[in-house]
């Protein structure tokens, strides 16, 4: 399985939203909840991300 480096400074909420489904299509949960809390904590009021979570819940079930 191949590990997919997570963003740890400066990376968009755009840019973590591409890394958390990336992730989530790798199947690595670790790194997609990881990229999408990063997201949140930097916008909590947006709606790509709430639609982001939404198919992590629903790929991870």
């Amino acid at each position: 399985m191949t590990q997919l480096k997570q963003s740890t400074a400066g990376g968009s909420i755009a840019e973590r939203l591409v890394n958390a489904r990336k992730a989530m299509d790798a199947k690595e949960w670790w790194t997609a909840a990881f990229e999408l809390d990063k997201a949140v904590r930097e916008d909590p009021r947006n709606a790509d991300l709430a639609r982001a979570i939404e198919a992590y819940k629903a790929a991870n079930k």
